[in-house]
């Protein structure tokens, strides 16, 4: 009795399996990081301004990617997972600085180092010649810069409503 074996098939369900547990999975941290955002601020607006850099980092960066004919593979969103956190960080960077100006003006020019440098690194990733490469660098290196010039946009705005909160009666 033969036994016909479809690799391609299997692969194909296997893959896209996988596909669905790591969208959930990503679903289920990025709530996680904002609950623990929301505990520390316990103001949404501040939760808000900390957390929207790079989820909007990561949406700005597909869709751009998307509009260039590029399909997302696993691997891009396992760069889109590296770009959240890093957008985090700097939200969290700039949050923490909103009612100390010195401070504030400390930090603007140290998120633009380290995004600049983080850009630049994976930015040459998004020049090879392997596919695997291109996907990490083109989503590190575009969201970075996304989430650089997010993180104090949506700290101004979102800083502004939240401070506009703690003045009322």
């Amino acid at each position: 009795a033969a036994i016909y074996f479809d690799q391609a098939s299997f692969l194909d369900g296997i893959y896209a399996s996988y596909r669905q547990r790591t969208t959930a999975l990503l679903g289920v941290g990025l709530l996680l990081v904002f609950a623990t955002l929301l505990l520390r601020y316990r103001r949404v607006p501040l939760a808000l301004a900390a957390f929207l850099p790079a989820l909007l980092a990561v949406a700005l960066t597909l869709s751009l990617l998307s509009l260039l004919g590029v399909r997302p593979t696993l691997l891009h969103l396992a760069a889109c997972l590296l770009v959240l956190s890093i957008g985090v960080d700097y939200g969290v960077f700039l949050v923490e600085q909103r009612h100390d100006p010195v401070g504030l003006r400390g930090a603007l020019p140290s998120v633009a180092v380290a995004a600049g440098t983080t850009a630049l690194s994976f930015g040459t990733l998004a020049i090879s010649p392997q596919p695997a490469l291109q996907a990490i660098g083109s989503v590190a290196g575009l969201g970075v810069l996304a989430a650089l010039i997010l993180a104090p946009a949506c700290l101004s705005l979102l800083g502004g409503i939240a401070a506009d909160l703690e003045t009322e009666p």
